[in-house]
Parts: structure tokens; C-alpha cells; sequence
């Protein structure tokens, strides 16, 4: 698997600086547009209370109106004659007005006469006309009963068919009635008293929404119940949404729990900020709806227009963090690329290389850290490159004292070889002249039998005491002989014993040494362990021979005295049996004590030649020792030399460093 590209600490820094002044930039964009949304609503919400306020103030405006025209046209001295106005005064006083109808009642209540020209019938049921015709001045919304709609001749005019409209529900099928203002003034007194009474009929009619929302630079609404019977609002053709109902949502909250309704709301075809007022009638009841709407259109283009800037101050903010993170990490990651770029030098061997402790405090504190770290190190490899050297010598010198104990202890086999090669040989004289010793006993016996049978045998006898002075002689020389050597074999055990304390000696110092190079000598110091003991183990043997040689040396002067003793008594018994062999007693009596002095020899030649063979096997064991020695010689040499070679491989490792 191919390894991952990093990313350059200069990089990364950025990325966290940016991701640092990116993260507070998106929370006060969120938090800003959030904010701006609430402020939007909260201005949509102010707004449309004032422009609810407004339309309100349009309606009270014209009612008061209405009344103020009233009392003008039928005040003062034409008061009487308001009984007596024509169709066409009345007709007159509508157009001057701008209302829909006028027409008079009596006392009563009673129609007098219509600007229609066809009201009839009594009002009385009509609280505005019944006060104004008890003289109480009044206006309100009303809604015009169907009959008197039919009687104005309004039906076709003002007729409003119920539409089917989103998320609203009626069951209505056509508008009952007319929603209108009405404005009653009494007049006269006494049988003269009646009112004169306005009716502008809302249905239909554009005029109080428009003003409405030229004022409030919005769209209004005026509904019968449910129903828009006057509104600026345009459907998707464009024509008025007259005859469609409000929401069930409104008509709950506005129609049905008298309240007021704020907030945004789907209008016929598109989401606007609405107010909703219901309408109440002179006795209370509700009997409509106001509504002023403000398209979420401005507001959202104001949103847009905020999130616009927003943007573009985030991206202004976004640039400079990103131009700072850019500047700030190569101030702060330039030091640590030299650092790194030092790193790499010494990682290569040159540790002479420094960085200069410059930037920030932590940074500084790393190129301190870092010029003393390489400091360390160069002493350190000085260090190691002395301890080296010094192994290096200390192996070359175990080496050749190694060499020169293998040289040594290859000689002392040489030389036990020979020492043991001369013991055998004595070992040989040894046992002939045990044999010797034998003869001499029975020729001492035969010669005393002899000397008792008869001086017939003296002849023989003469010739055996030769022959027994000549073996006693032969005997003395090997005797002598075997004393010399045990003597130089002595001599070999005292040279053997010299080179063991020089072994100890040696491998102590070769242990001291291992215990100075550390791991890399440990096996060295357990070779020289082996040695010690070896050494020790040979010192041990040595003394155990030179005991055996001690006791042999004692033997062989023992043996010598009496070879010489023997050779004595053979000559003076040679030179008695030759001067005299008149005396058979003197002879007898000669013969046994050579007879005994024969067993005595054979005695002692066997006790020596036990001797010699014991001799012959410690010489065995020592040439083994020997042996084995030289053999671990060899292998000391060995791992002191494998020692110097990675004591060499290391100097040449140490040569790569540059301090």
C-alpha cells in the first residue's frame, strides 16, 4: 500500500487557523441570518400592526365622513325639508357622497323615500337607524339583509359566488347579503323626526382596499364571514380573488374566537405577512374581517440582500483569516522546517549542524532543546568512539596473550608429551629392573643353594656375583636416571604452573575489560570466566603432580641408596667369592644375606615401578589438561578476534558522524 502524502505543518497550521476563524465566521453567519430573520419578522410583525392600524383608521375615516357629509346636507334650516327630499336629491346626495344608496325613514322606522326609488318596508330592526330616528347619531358595518339587496336592484351588481379555495372550507355557495358601511343622522322633531340614512356597500367594490394598500404599500382584504368580498388580492390570472374564503386557520381564530389573527399565512396563491381584524356590527357581532397583507417577497429580498453581504463579508473575513493563517503558520512552521531540515542532517551523520534559536518562546525553546540534543550526541559518539579504540586494543592485546598461552600451552603438551613419552621408558626400566631385582633374588637363592651343595658351584657363583654386580650397577644408573627426570618433570610443573597464574591473571584483565565494553563484552567476560577456571583447574592439577614427583623423588633416592648398597655388596661379594673360596660358611652365610637383600630390591623395584606407572598416569591427565588448554586458548583467540571485528564494524559505523 502506497504511504499517505502528509501535509506540511505550515499546511496544517493554516487549516487549523482557518478552520479557527472559519468556525466563529459560520456561527455569526448563522447566528446573523437567524438574527436577521427574527428582526425581519419582528419588523413584518410591527409593520403590519401599524398598516392594520391604518386600514382601520380608512374605514373609521369614511364612516365619520359619511356622517360629517350627513349632517352638513341635512343641518340647519334645510333640517325640515329632509322629510321632504326627492329620489333625485336623494340621488344627488349618494353621488356628492359616493355611497352606494340614501334613503329616509320616518319616527318609525318606515322607508320614506330611496335613492334606489325601490326600498320599502321597516327598519326598525336595524340598531343604527333605530337610534338615529330616536336621535342619536351613529355608523357602523352592517350587512344589508338579501331583501334589501333585491329592493336596491343590486342583486346582479353586488351577487358574489362562493369559490373553492386552498386550505379553506365553506359551505356556503353564494354570498347572503352585502357588507356595508352605514351612516344614520336624525332630523326634524316631533312628527317631523326621522333619520336620513347612507349605504355604501362594500361587495365588489375596490375603492377601501385600494386606498388600503396604497397606504400601506401592501394588499387588503375585506370579508363578509369567510368570504372576500373585497380585496386587492389577485389570483393567478391576475383577476381580484373575490368570492374565496379565508384558511380555517383564520376563520377560527378571527371569526369564530373574535380574535385577532397575526403571522404569515397563505393568501389565495402566495405567502404574505398578515393582520386580520374581525368586523363587528352595531350589536356586537362579528360579521367580517379586515385583512392587510405585505408580501414575503420584499422581505426575502431583503434577506438575500443580507445574506448577499453576510457572504460577502464572510469571504472578505475568510481571506484575511486565510491570509493570516497563511503568514502565521510560515512564521512559526519556518523555524521548525530549519529544525527539521537539521534533524535531517543529523539523522545523516553531520552533527556539527545547529539551528538558531529563534521565533516564538516554545519554538526558540526547541531549537535550544535541539542545538543541545546534537551537542549530546557528539559527545556521546566521542565517547563511543574512544571506548572503541580502546576495546579495539584491549582485544588486540587479549588476542595475542591468547596466542601466546595457545603457543605456550601447545609447547607444555609438547613437553608433557616428551615428559610422558621419557616416564614410560622409565616406567620400562622400571619394570626390567623389577625383573632384574626378581633375578638377582632367585640368583641369590640358586646361590646359596649352590654355596650348600657344594664348592663345586663356586665357579657359577663367581659369574652370578658378576652378573649381579653388573644388573646392581644397571639398576643404580636407572635409578639415578628416573631421579633426573622426576627432578625435570618437577621442573615442567613448576613452568606449567607459572603459565596457569599467568592464564588467571590474564583472563582477569580480559574479564575487567568485558565489564568496561558493556553488552559487547559480555561474552567476551564469560570466555574469560572459562579460562580462569581452566586455569585454575591446570594450577590444581600441577600441584597434585608435583606431590606425586615428590613422592617419586623420595622413592627413587630410597632406590638409589639401595641400588648403590647393592652394588656395593655385589662388588665385595665379587671380590670375596674371588679372593677366597676356601670358606663354604663365609660363603653361605654371604649368599643369604645377598639373598635377602635381593628380596629387598625386588621389593623396592616393585614399589618404583608402581610408582612410575602412577606417574606415567598423572602425566596422562596433564597432557589432556594440556591439551584442553590450548583448545581454549584457541577459542579465547577466537572471540577476541570477533570481538575487534565488531569493534572494527562499529569504528567504521562511527566514521559516518561528522562532529
Amino acid at each position: 500500500m502506497a504511504e499517505r502524502k502528509r501535509l506540511s505543518i505550515a499546511a496544517r497550521m493554516a487549516g487549523a487557523f482557518l478552520t479557527v476563524a472559519l468556525v466563529p465566521l459560520v456561527i455569526a453567519a448563522i447566528v446573523g441570518i437567524t438574527g436577521f430573520e427574527s428582526a425581519m419578522k419582528v419588523e413584518a410583525a410591527n409593520v403590519i400592526n401599524v398598516h392594520m392600524k391604518t386600514a382601520g383608521d380608512v374605514m373609521s375615516e369614511r364612516l365619520t365622513a359619511m356622517v360629517a357629509s350627513l349632517q352638513t346636507y341635512a343641518g340647519g334650516s334645510r333640517a325640515t325639508a329632509v322629510k321632504d327630499m326627492s329620489v333625485a336629491d336623494l340621488q344627488q346626495l349618494a353621488n356628492d357622497m359616493h355611497v352606494t344608496y340614501v334613503y329616509s325613514v320616518d319616527a318609525g322606522g318606515a322607508v320614506i323615500r330611496s335613492s334606489e326609488g325601490t326600498l320599502t318596508g321597516s327598519r326598525t330592526i336595524d340598531p343604527v337607524i333605530r337610534n338615529a330616528a330616536g336621535g342619536q347619531y351613529g355608523s357602523s358595518w352592517v350587512v344589508i339583509p338579501q331583501s334589501e339587496v333585491d329592493q336596491a336592484g343590486l342583486t346582479k351588481k353586488i351577487g358574489i359566488a362562493v369559490k373553492k379555495t386552498d386550505k379553506g372550507t365553506t359551505s356556503k355557495t353564494d354570498v347572503d347579503g352585502a357588507l356595508a358601511l352605514e351612516a344614520a343622522i336624525p332630523f326634524g322633531a316631533g312628527s317631523a323626526r326621522g333619520a336620513l340614512v347612507a349605504v355604501d356597500i362594500i361587495n365588489n367594490s375596490s375603492a377601501y382596499v385600494d386606498v388600503i394598500g396604497s397606504r400601506v404599500n401592501g394588499v387588503a382584504t375585506i370579508f363578509q364571514d369567510e368570504v372576500r368580498v373585497s380585496t386587492s388580492v389577485r389570483d393567478a390570472e391576475g383577476n381580484r380573488a373575490v368570492g374565496t374564503v379565508v384558511s380555517d386557520e383564520v376563520r377560527t381564530k378571527a371569526l369564530e374566537k373574535n380574535i385577532g389573527y397575526r403571522g404569515e399565512a397563505f393568501v389565495v396563491n402566495r405567502d404574505l405577512y398578515t393582520a386580520y381584524e374581525p368586523i363587528r356590527g352595531p350589536s356586537g357581532r362579528t360579521i367580517g374581517m379586515l385583512f392587510v397583507g405585505l408580501p414575503k417577497d420584499r422581505y426575502i429580498d431583503a434577506r438575500v440582500a443580507f445574506e448577499l453581504k453576510l457572504a460577502i463579508a464572510l469571504a472578505a473575513g475568510l481571506a484575511l483569516a486565510a491570509f493570516a493563517a497563511v503568514v502565521t503558520s510560515r512564521l512559526i512552521a519556518r523555524p521548525v522546517a530549519a529544525i527539521a531540515s537539521a534533524a535531517s542532517s543529523v539523522a545523516a551523520g553531520d552533527m556539527a549542524t545547529r539551528v538558531p534559536a529563534e521565533g516564538d518562546r516554545e519554538i526558540a525553546a526547541l531549537g535550544t532543546s535541539f542545538n543541545a540534543m546534537s551537542d549530546g550526541l557528539s559527545a556521546l559518539i566521542r565517547r563511543v568512539r574512544d571506548s572503541v579504540s580502546h576495546l579495539r586494543n584491549a582485544s588486540g592485546e587479549i588476542a595475542g596473550a591468547s596466542d601466546h598461552q595457545a603457543e605456550m600451552a601447545g609447547q607444555q603438551a609438547s613437553a608433557v608429551a616428551e615428559t610422558t613419552a621419557t616416564l614410560e621408558e622409565m616406567t620400562a626400566s622400571y619394570r626390567a629392573v623389577a625383573a632384574s631385582a626378581e633375578s638377582v633374588m632367585r640368583l641369590a637363592e640358586d646361590t646359596l643353594e649352590a654355596a650348600q651343595t657344594g664348592q663345586g658351584g663356586l665357579g657359577d657363583t663367581i659369574q652370578s656375583a658378576g652378573r649381579l654386580r653388573e644388573s646392581a650397577e644397571s639398576m643404580a644408573g636407572a635409578v639415578n636416571a628416573l631421579q633426573k627426570a622426576t627432578f625435570d618433570i618437577g621442573e615442567v610443573l613448576a613452568f606449567i604452573d607459572t603459565i596457569a597464574e599467568q592464564t588467571k591473571i590474564l583472563s582477569l584483565n580480559a574479564a575487567i575489560e568485558a565489564a568496561r565494553a558493556g553488552a559487547a563484552g559480555k561474552g567476551f567476560g564469560v570466555v574469560s570466566a572459562e579460562i580462569r577456571k581452566l586455569a585454575e583447574s591446570v594450577s590444581a592439577s600441577t600441584n597434585r603432580i608435583d606431590a606425586l614427583i615428590g613422592s617419586i623423588q623420595r622413592a627413587a633416592t630410597e632406590l638409589s641408596r639401595d641400588a648403590d648398597e647393592q652394588a656395593r655388596l655385589a662388588a665385595v661379594s665379587v671380590e670375596q667369592t674371588e679372593r677366597s673360596g676356601y670358606s663354604f660358611g663365609t660363603i653361605v652365610d654371604q649368599a643369604s644375606s645377598t639373598a635377602g637383600a635381593a628380596r629387598e630390591i625386588a621389593s623396592a623395584a616393585s614399589q618404583q615401578r608402581a610408582a612410575s606407572e602412577q606417574v606415567l598416569s598423572a602425566m596422562h591427565q596433564v597432557s589432556t589438561a594440556a591439551t584442553e588448554t590450548a583448545a581454549a586458548a584457541k577459542q579465547v583467540a577466537n572471540a577476541v578476534r570477533e570481538i575487534d571485528g565488531q569493534a572494527r564494524a562499529l569504528e567504521e559505523g562511527m566514521r559516518g558522524f561528522r562532529i
